[in-house]
């Protein structure tokens, strides 16, 4: 039914979900823990998308962990622009992201991962995204974007000195790209897309070891509690997140567990590796007046009378 006709419940409270972990019984069978059919580990986008698409099975029940807080808590997360003010908070962990292009993709499928091609998942992609078409960009070709789907996308506003950058850029023989969400790559100057609604919101083998539950606290000292999965347990905790989980459960590479003092489940090299940052030329400073960009934003009284002043 997805998350919008599915019964739901949001909470801050470990005990309503969980099965609060007694030391001295750390054997207890994990079918007297609190049981769901899913567990997803990360309510990012991909989480959020992935509870809402389980949930539209009526009888099916899941359960979304997410470490950090409510963002209607967080003023800067209320506007597209008020992003900037996120970076290197508590709001983002501090962690930088990564971009994938094509190539990426194809070189997973190159590698053994059957289904993991480019082509095999654009579908997938198209059906995860709300595009919401904007006449400001009207070079978008919208065969590369989904208008369906619950990860809702669209082009925000941009200052005038938006404009005037584009244009130097073009002066420099930087090529000017649309769209950077398509098989073309990220070469090129454009503006971007943002995960914002149109108002304006930001939106296993039973031979191997398998795992079968997750156990969670709300900080290092906190009770911890468990949960059980039927079928599934989703990792989507992020490109650091998720390598992370995977160590703590022991799996990863055996000779950096062991140092550890990790219990090894399962050899695993790969885990915690090839992670690979996109370049950035950093910050563009330029003088503008007030009305031209809009740092006014950032700090409200200084910047209304800069707009009617300068």
């Amino acid at each position: 039914m997805g998350i919008t006709l599915s019964k739901n419940t949001i909470g801050s409270d470990p005990s309503l979900v969980g099965t609060r972990s007694d030391p001295k019984d750390s054997y207890r069978a994990p079918s007297q823990w609190k049981t769901y059919d899913y567990v997803i580990v990360g309510g990012g986008t991909a989480g959020c998308v992935l509870a809402s698409r389980l949930s539209e099975n009526p009888n099916a029940t899941v359960l979304l962990v997410e470490a950090g807080q409510s963002h209607k808590r967080t003023f800067f997360t209320k506007f597209p622009m008020g992003f900037a003010k996120l970076l290197k908070t508590k709001a983002d962990w501090e962690y930088y992201s990564v971009y994938l292009e094509e190539p990426d993709f194809n070189s997973w499928a190159a590698n053994g991962a059957e289904g993991w091609s480019y082509d095999e998942l654009h579908p997938y992609f198209m059906k995860s995204e709300g595009y919401a078409a904007s006449a400001s960009k009207p070079d978008v070709k919208l065969k590369d974007h989904g208008f369906n789907g619950p990860w809702k996308t669209s082009e925000p506003d941009v200052a005038s000195l938006y404009h005037v950058i584009m244009e130097a850029c073009a002066v420099l023989g930087i090529p000017w790209s649309p769209d950077l969400n398509t098989p073309n790559g990220t070469l090129g100057a454009s503006s971007f897309t943002a995960f914002i609604d149109t108002k304006g919101r930001h939106g296993t083998a039973i031979s191997r070891p398998r795992a079968i539950g997750v156990e969670f606290s709300q900080a290092r000292n906190s009770p911890r509690y468990r949960v059980h999965a039927r079928k599934e347990i989703i990792i989507c905790a992020g490109a650091f997140n998720t390598p992370q989980v995977l160590l703590l459960s022991g799996i990863g590479p055996a000779a950096d567990l062991e140092e550890k003092g990790i219990e090894v489940i399962k050899d695993l090299p790969a885990v915690g590796q090839n992670l690979f940052n996109h370049q950035s030329c950093g910050a563009l400073c330029v003088r503008t007046k007030a009305a031209g960009s809009w740092d006014y934003l950032a700090k409200p009284l200084p910047g209304v009378f800069a707009l009617f002043v300068g």
